[in-house]
Formats: structure tokens, sequence, C-alpha cells
């Protein structure tokens, strides 16, 4: 199994946590959409076996939005209107 270290970053560029872990891009969707992050700029991640880093902030933007029963709010809409347009984080 692939090694995938996620962080997720601050609007100010501060680090707030990820952990390394099987279903973490999921977790990190779910912590989104849960609350968890007063602020969401930057979802980044590091894939230790493979040797590379990506910014994913816009897939996981696509991710929080697919995956919300309920119209976005908070950090998570405002995370989703950054990195998709405010269009995008409004129509489902």
């Amino acid at each position: 199994m692939t090694k995938e270290l996620y962080l997720v970053f601050d609007r100010d560029g501060v680090l707030c946590e990820r952990t390394a872990g099987a279903m973490i891009r999921d977790e990190t969707v779910r912590d989104i959409l849960g609350g968890e992050f007063t602020s969401v700029g930057r979802v980044v991640c590091l894939c230790v076996d493979e040797q590379w880093c990506r910014d994913i902030s816009e897939d996981v933007a696509r991710m929080v939005r697919d995956a919300a029963s309920d119209p976005l709010t908070g950090a998570a809409l405002d995370f989703v209107e950054e990195e998709l347009g405010i269009r995008a984080a409004r129509a489902r």
C-alpha cells in the first residue's frame, strides 16, 4: 500500500493537521464537512513511496461538494467556493 500523508493548511498557510492512513482522503473530506477545521486554505498530499507532493485542494473541494447531503456552510463552503467558484459550491 502506498503511504500518503495529507496536510491541511488554513488560509494563513498554517498547518492544521492530518495523519497517514488507509482512508485518509475520505477522513479529510468528512472532517471538512463536519466543521473540524475553522479555515481550510490548501490540502496537500505527500506520497512517501513515490516521492511526490501535490496540491489536491481542488480535488478535495469537489469531493466535499459531492459528499454534502445538506447545503455547505462555514469553512467547508468557504473552501469549496475558493477552489471551485461560488456557483459550483451552491449548485448541487
